[in-house]
């Protein structure tokens, strides 16, 4: 947090109180989920921006209740990618906001060997 700002929260309990609220917007009087679980629907919720929210991660009092919240957002998008509601979108989310990428293995066979092998020779012509 920036010195000399004032706290949005005075307690974690006062930011629980918040997400909760935000949890009980996210559905309707019927209980169905109307809106998922975001960062940013939750700051727009309590009235800052996404960034300000996030930078309460490095305040130790106010982290593991907004970690436990990031981890129920992250959570609620990987159910989507199973329910293949717009795949590509969830997959850009899950990339930009909790760290997910894609990993190619790529498996090479004697090329390390064969150069070194080279390089030998080559060494090997210049020596003799």
């Amino acid at each position: 947090m920036m010195a000399g700002r004032p706290k949005i929260w005075n307690s974690k309990e006062e930011l629980q109180e918040q997400i909760d609220k935000y949890i009980e917007s996210c559905y309707n009087a019927e209980g169905e989920q109307i809106r998922p679980f975001t960062l940013s629907g939750l700051a727009y919720g309590i009235g800052i921006d996404r960034r300000t929210l996030l930078n309460y991660k490095y305040d130790d009092e106010f982290f593991p209740t907004l970690k436990r919240y990031k981890d129920l957002c992250e959570n609620y998008a990987e159910e989507q990618l199973f329910l293949g509601k717009n795949v590509a979108g969830v997959i850009f989310a899950m990339k930009n906001n909790y760290e997910w990428q894609d990993k190619q293995v790529s498996e090479y066979q004697g090329g390390i060997s064969l150069f070194a092998s080279e390089i030998e020779k080559k060494a090997n012509k210049l020596d003799g």
